[in-house]
């Protein structure tokens, strides 16, 4: 999935990194003084699932002006950290749109599971009708936003997190073809080096994974992939390993 990162301290910025890249998120990152201005045209041209905005060091006014630049509710859900002592500002920027918040000190577990509400918010109106709010499932194909693991049938299916990425973006698509542009805009972040030809060999990765399941990565010609998963012979097995590495 893909993240913006908006923090304007250095030591923050770097710790909130370590954590984001460890859940597998495509990261981009916002530290300047304007960072209004450069996250709003960021959002504009980038489709992210998550924003995390840690607003500590940031101007007064900043929580409502970036907000009504970026129209949290027209992209990824907005994660607001902060300092108890910053609890007004947390409220000023609620009221302007942002989605939820988390108090310093950051507990990992504790941000995992909220940037999996938000995303699973973004994700609402493309789900299966799972019963689990934070599943997103096609067939018994399942995405689990808190703890980002995939499984078929419940066991876990082992890949790397540009693996997941993909399996991310075909499940979400409900069935749809998802382009090699838009897999490659949500496992990479602005600066890494993106080529279609590595698309083609994570899949070509994941369709060895996926090998012994009823789960099938179809190429459709001049348009991308989709995902067809059967619905009528039930399987269930071990977990699939493979030693590739991004």
């Amino acid at each position: 999935m893909r993240a913006l990162l908006i923090c304007q301290n250095a030591a923050s910025a770097f710790w909130l990194q370590t954590q984001l890249a460890q859940l597998g998120y495509a990261l981009d990152v916002v530290g300047s003084p304007s960072a209004a201005g450069e996250a709003a045209y960021m959002v504009d041209h980038v489709d992210y699932d998550v924003i995390v905005w840690d607003i500590d060091g940031a101007p007064a006014a900043a929580p409502s002006d970036l907000l009504s630049l970026i129209r949290p509710s027209q992209h990824g859900g907005v994660l607001i950290l902060s300092e108890a002592s910053g609890l007004d500002r947390v409220a000023d920027a609620l009221a302007a749109g942002a989605s939820d918040f988390v108090l310093k000190p950051i507990d990992a577990r504790q941000l995992n599971l909220r940037l999996g509400c938000l995303a699973q918010r973004q994700q609402s109106l493309r789900r299966s009708g799972s019963a689990d709010h934070l599943r997103i499932c096609t067939g018994r194909l399942c995405l689990n936003l808190e703890t980002r693991t995939i499984t078929f049938n419940d066991v876990p299916i082992v890949v790397t997190p540009r693996e997941r990425g993909i399996l991310e973006t075909l499940i979400c698509s409900n069935g749809g073809v998802v382009s090699k542009e838009r897999i490659a805009s949500r496992i990479y972040a602005i600066g890494d080096e993106a080529m279609p030809r590595s698309i083609e060999t994570y899949v070509h990765r994941l369709r060895k994974k996926l090998a012994r399941l009823p789960v099938e990565i179809a190429t459709v010609r001049g348009q991308g992939y989709c995902l067809r998963v059967e619905t009528q012979t039930e399987t269930s097995g071990p977990a699939l390993r493979n030693p590739d590495r991004d």
